[in-house]
């Protein structure tokens, strides 16, 4: 389509430089120059639409080996809001808000992982799994016919949590299944490394790999609460 759009451009180009050299702009030669400039934006767009493409998953989430470490911005940092009677301090009072890149270390960190899901009725379901963190994505495998995959199916939203309750880590979002091959190699790969395993080829495995995409997270400490508790917001 980019070829097609490309070649029509060059002609049409052709076309208006061999027009333009007489002063006279006929009906003919204003449609000539309109269609020459729809083709030269769809052209743009095209290319620009194919870029994305290739670095994209579900959602708009890129693949995390396409993104440099500079080109990732944090997640904003606030306050949670929370009763007056918790006692939370104004984000520069006490210890301030928990930094990013530390929970981002927990997450990377941690061998297991609890992932929240709701069932059709609204009844919730909660259950340890392996998992990785990836540019700010979790992804984690599971049987298509377990408990938790079904309840993604029906409502993907999710919560994850870490085992800790005194370093508190939660991240809030919806979770699909992935289903570009070279990120489930990616992910194959990841989990190999981590949990010392024989990483599968990828797509024989039919079971699904989830990728939770946070739009929320909450960290803080449990000896202080009022004075750690931190919240923070993803871009969509």
């Amino acid at each position: 389509m980019v070829f097609i759009n490309a070649v029509f451009l060059f002609f049409s180009l052709l076309w208006l430089i061999s027009q333009l050299t007489d002063a006279k702009m006929d009906p003919e030669l204003w449609f000539s120059l309109a269609f020459t400039l729809l083709c030269a934006a769809n052209t743009i767009n095209l290319l620009g639409s194919s870029r994305r493409r290739r670095g994209r998953v579900w959602g708009g989430a890129e693949l995390p080996e396409d993104r440099p470490p500079e080109q990732r911005s944090e997640p904003l940092a606030e306050r949670p809001d929370v009763p007056a009677a918790y006692g939370v301090l104004d984000a520069g009072d006490g210890d301030g808000l928990v930094a990013w890149p530390d929970v981002v270390r927990r997450l990377e960190g941690a061998a297991t992982y609890w992932v929240c899901s709701a069932r059709r009725d609204g009844r919730p379901h909660s259950v340890p799994v392996w998992g990785v963190w990836l540019d700010e994505i979790f992804y984690f495998g599971t049987h298509r016919q377990s408990r938790k995959a079904r309840n993604l199916v029906d409502n993907p939203y999710m919560t994850l949590h870490l085992d800790s309750s005194e370093q508190a880590v939660m991240v809030e979002g919806p979770a699909r299944q992935i289903g570009d091959a070279r990120l489930r190699a990616l992910v194959d790969r990841a989990y190999a490394t981590k949990y010392d395993l024989a990483a599968d080829a990828a797509g024989d495995d039919p079971n699904p790999i989830f990728a939770l995409r946070p739009r929320s997270a909450f960290a803080w400490s449990g000896s202080d609460f009022a004075a750690s508790a931190t919240r923070w917001t993803f871009a969509s």
